[in-house]
């Protein structure tokens, strides 16, 4: 399949769009009620216009114009071509070092700080690794969808983003962070455990088997 079918395949099954729009807020409103009791809900609850004015709009920005434009880079294209060369698993160790890199002169122009920069990258490192395994997950069981991995990268950013999620729970963004980030890594470590480091690539093998 060429870069550009990737980056164009939406024909794939529902479950593709419901594991990447719907499993992470909903599993995530989950662990925080654990965490923090009734209160998120509650304000969910107070809070329910918000879902229409500011984080269906973040949502609908970042898959436009930002994730679904990067996975063609990420999953598509770097992703895709070390897959080819080295599998699945040091494909999305390699891929995250290229997208960690490329998160550095973004926190910087935020923070102002190397320091503050250096400690935010340390924080993400293993839940970008984490991301990067679900994301080559999402795309090869989607049959090399791009779209598939964008949906949930802009989702996952949608949650995390100030005027997204964390406007409408009433919690601190740093909390939502660090609650999506341990999600993150527990998904991809029972991906990447499920699938015995496969992470959804069909084996030559399975192309010829009886259906």
């Amino acid at each position: 399949m060429t870069w550009r079918a990737r980056s164009f395949r939406w024909r794939v099954p529902l479950r593709g769009y419901a594991i990447s729009l719907l499993a992470p807020p909903l599993i995530f409103l989950i662990c925080v009620t654990a965490l923090y009791g009734r209160a998120p809900l509650r304000a969910l609850g107070q809070n329910w216009s918000l879902i229409f004015t500011s984080f269906l709009p973040a949502l609908l920005i970042m898959i436009l114009l930002n994730n679904v434009a990067e996975e063609i880079g990420w999953a598509g294209f770097v992703f895709a071509r070390f897959q080819d060369r080295h599998g699945p698993p040091r494909a999305a160790l390699l891929t995250t070092v290229f997208f960690w890199l490329f998160h550095v002169p973004s926190f910087y122009v935020e923070t102002r700080s190397w320091m503050a920069t250096a400690t935010v990258l340390g924080l993400l490192l293993l839940p970008h690794l984490g991301s990067r395994f679900i994301v080559g997950w999402l795309y090869n069981s989607a049959g090399s969808s791009v779209l598939i991995a964008g949906l949930f990268h802009a989702m996952h950013n949608a949650i995390v983003n100030s005027t997204g999620l964390v406007a409408i729970v009433g919690l601190p963004q740093f909390d939502v962070l660090m609650v999506m980030a341990g999600l993150v890594v527990l998904a991809a470590a029972i991906i990447a455990i499920a699938t015995r480091g496969r992470l959804g690539l069909k084996r030559p093998s399975d192309s010829f088997a009886p259906r």
